[in-house]
């Protein structure tokens, strides 16, 4: 569920509205927190099969857990127009203080993706170890 979200300054962007809640297979940021959990506990939440939103959308767990193994070893989810056409997010999820799961996602037309991803993904992990700095977690 988006619970904040700040508009970029481009004159195309893309919006989520607050308050919604998005599937966690198809989307950067339910995919960043999928990678915390493994791939038994996927399958008890998720089950196996999944909605396609569009046609790039992974639709079983197996081709799920493939994806996820990569974000797993970068701290960093991609959305490849998976939950909505011409939308593409990247995405980092952390534990806070309380232990709860907690995510960050920067959807950005995907005309812009291929140019951005590399800034957005550092700028995501810089900002998931700001956080987790100033919660005391580093090292966790």
């Amino acid at each position: 569920m988006f619970i904040d979200q700040v508009t970029g300054p481009h004159r195309l962007r893309t919006v989520s509205v607050v308050g919604d809640a998005y599937p966690l297979h198809c989307t950067a940021n339910g995919k960043a927190y999928l990678a915390l959990i493994d791939d038994a506990a996927i399958a008890e939440l998720l089950g196996r099969k999944y909605e396609r939103r569009t046609k790039n959308t992974k639709v079983t767990l197996a081709d799920l857990a493939a994806d996820l193994k990569s974000v797993r070893q970068t701290g960093v989810a991609v959305d490849l127009e998976e939950h909505s056409s011409g939308v593409c997010a990247t995405g980092v999820a952390m534990r806070d203080a309380a232990g709860n799961y907690v995510a960050i996602s920067v959807p950005v037309p995907s005309q812009r993706f291929k140019d951005e991803y590399k800034t957005i993904a550092r700028r995501l992990l810089e900002t998931k170890a700001a956080l987790e700095k100033a919660m005391g977690l580093q090292g966790l």
